[in-house]
């Protein structure tokens, strides 16, 4: 039996990078919503991913690197697993335009998370 491994695949820079930026910032996992409330924000995030990546045109990948910068009023008040959560639904976002087929470690690897002062938002970075 073959194992095929997340190492044969690991992201190597290809000088190919697509930047997407987003107004306002995707649901924390620590917001305290009715699960109805919240599945409907993180519908309204994927599905503005995936039409942002379709616009775009960014092909299919094999393999991708996300890395993002979350932008907000006052620097320092969140932690980076709490940010790197926030993302979730952009790379559900990426799988159903077809950019990857899965978010798993076989295709994706998570970059750093970086914040920056300014109005709200999310500067995500594809490569």
């Amino acid at each position: 039996m073959v194992f095929r491994t997340a190492t044969a695949l690991r992201w190597r820079p290809t000088g190919r990078l697509w930047v997407m930026t987003f107004d306002g910032l995707p649901p924390s996992p620590n917001a305290r919503l009715h699960h109805m409330a919240k599945a409907r924000l993180v519908k309204q995030w994927r599905e503005a991913a995936m039409v942002r990546a379709l616009a775009r045109g960014i092909p299919p990948l094999r393999f991708v690197r996300i890395s993002a910068t979350v932008i907000r009023r006052r620097l320092g008040v969140a932690d980076e697993d709490n940010d790197r959560a926030r993302l979730k639904p952009l790379s559900d976002g990426l799988c159903s335009a077809g950019v990857i087929p899965s978010d798993t470690r076989n295709y994706v690897e998570y970059g750093p998370v970086d914040e920056e002062r300014g109005e709200p938002g999310v500067r995500l970075l594809i490569e």
